[in-house]
């Protein structure tokens, strides 16, 4: 999830960073924020808001360390990170900024001194100038329920990622707009976020920082809400608003629903001073409610769903199971890898599976290179460095642009190679003219198409591992099982014409 602030507005849409903490490197968006919004950008890491411990004075404060494998950009360096913690708080690279609390949903602020020590999720590197990565959408129609699945209306939002309303609070329900499905997030939260008379509010913080220097700050509540016809009690995240600006704003991001892993909404509730397990996060709350009989995801996008203009969707995410009637080749299954070691040396359970990259040089199913997570709320496609430049080497003139996106001149469009990868076995195939945004796309996130192409595939700035994020789900039906603790593969009318 990712917003920049209205201080950084300008008209053309953005990318957006991973919520699991991807490298805010490929994309400058500048987001139109609404006043209200506890978002402030600048160039940054995602980071993880871990630890909060009690102390005597009456003040937060947060310290980010150097020397973790980070490879900032000199003008990152010199920008810190804000955010409304109370009132706010500062991180710079080497510096710890304290702030008077005042917020009033963060009582703790009023009786202790909490120290947030923002851990790396993912890592993240080489965030360069204001830029960030990440894709949503939300598609309105009418969902299907199934005796043992259910399907989400969504819809594509500034032409990036798939998102969904969601409705909290039944004596005065108030319905947020455009609520990112995030596979790399544990937590679902909403902002701004007011409590109603139905809300049970508890004392665990939540507080989660993103790649583009955004967090989003508050506390658990537990309440009714509502989703594409769906009805369930779920704890989420309630991010407060600025005075005067509690409404949700509808032509803002109002939130995120978490689809990860369990393990990676307990690391939030943990660091904010619950225990892991005390709160179910949204799908298995669905199972527990006996809404959906398997904790399953089936993602079945096509590249339609990132266009604001596009009508709605046909079930493109399933909840329980997948939709088999989209499929034209069987699911070919990899086991959902153990725990990423972050460079904090912390473990993250993300949708990670194990991948290889022939024409990027990687080969073995084994070797950490082909470690790859499943993000929906990444836009791009991310690729170790060194498979990176192996892939991007033949391209002459591919270059970084000023918004981190890789673009070349439309006269080495010959020379982009394909990208196949292998998982489980079998190999897909993703031909270079599959890599390569079309004109009206690149245009739309602000880029000059006239002379230049642009691919978006990137490289992960230091990360260790891979990401796939919204545009390449687009292309391929992907299953995240948690019940077999898998992640699964299949062909569908949208995916590019495979090699024999």
């Amino acid at each position: 999830m990712t917003y920049l602030s209205s201080r950084e507005s300008t008209s053309h849409v953005g990318l957006l960073p991973g919520a699991f903490g991807f490298p805010a490197r490929l994309r400058c968006e500048r987001r139109h924020m609404a006043p209200h919004s506890h978002y402030q950008s600048v160039p940054f890491v995602r980071l993880y808001a871990a630890q909060f411990n009690n102390a005597t004075e009456q003040r937060l404060s947060v310290t980010s360390k150097q020397g973790l494998g980070l490879s900032l950009s000199p003008v990152s360096r010199a920008l810190s990170v804000q955010r409304h913690v109370c009132d706010a708080f500062h991180v710079g690279s080497s510096v710890t900024g304290v702030e008077q609390c005042n917020n009033p949903l963060i009582d703790a602020c009023q009786q202790a001194k909490m120290q947030i020590t923002l851990q790396l999720l993912v890592a993240a590197a080489y965030v360069a100038d204001a830029s960030v990565i990440k894709l949503r959408a939300h598609h309105r129609h009418h969902p299907r329920h199934l005796a043992t699945e259910t399907y989400l209306p969504t819809r594509s939002f500034q032409d990036n990622s798939f998102y969904v309303n969601l409705t909290v609070g039944t004596t005065h329900p108030v319905t947020y707009e455009n609520v990112m499905l995030d596979s790399g997030s544990g937590p679902t939260w909403v902002q701004p976020y007011k409590p109603g008379p139905s809300a049970v509010a508890s004392n665990v913080l939540l507080a989660e920082a993103f790649a583009d220097g955004t967090s989003a700050v508050g506390k658990f509540f537990t309440d009714e809400v509502s989703v594409g016809g769906v009805h369930l009690k779920l704890t989420f995240g309630g991010i407060p608003g600025q005075k005067g600006h509690e409404s949700p704003d509808p032509s803002a991001q109002g939130g995120i629903i978490g689809i990860g892993p369990q393990s990676l909404q307990d690391d939030v509730v943990t660091g904010g001073g619950g225990k892991a397990g005390q709160y179910i996060n949204f799908m298995g709350s669905l199972v527990k409610a006996g809404l959906i009989k398997r904790n399953v995801i089936g993602l079945g996008f096509s590249m339609a769903d990132l266009w604001d203009a596009s009508p709605v969707d046909k079930g493109g995410i399933v909840l329980g199971g997948i939709d088999t009637s989209v499929l034209k080749s069987e699911v070919t299954y990899s086991p959902h890898l153990p725990p990423w070691i972050n460079a904090l040396k912390q473990s993250r359970n993300f949708w990670g599976v194990s991948m290889q990259f022939p024409t990027a040089g990687s080969t073995s199913a084994t070797s950490r290179d082909a470690y790859t997570l499943i993000d929906t709320g990444t836009t791009l496609t991310f690729l170790r460095d060194a498979n990176f430049l192996k892939w991007a080497d033949p391209v002459t003139g591919m270059a970084p642009t000023n918004v981190g996106i890789y673009g070349f001149p439309k006269s080495s469009i010959p020379l982009v190679q394909a990208l196949d990868f292998i998982v489980g076995g079998k190999r897909f195939s993703v031909p270079s003219k599959e890599l390569i945004m079309s004109d009206e796309y690149a245009a739309a996130q602000g880029l000059d198409t006239k002379s230049l192409a642009y691919t978006h595939v990137t490289n992960a700035g230091g990360l260790d591992l891979n990401i796939f994020g919204a545009i390449m789900l687009t292309k391929f039906y992907v299953v995240l099982d948690d019940e077999e603790k898998r992640i699964g593969f299949a062909l569908t009318a949208h995916s590019p014409p495979q090699s024999a």
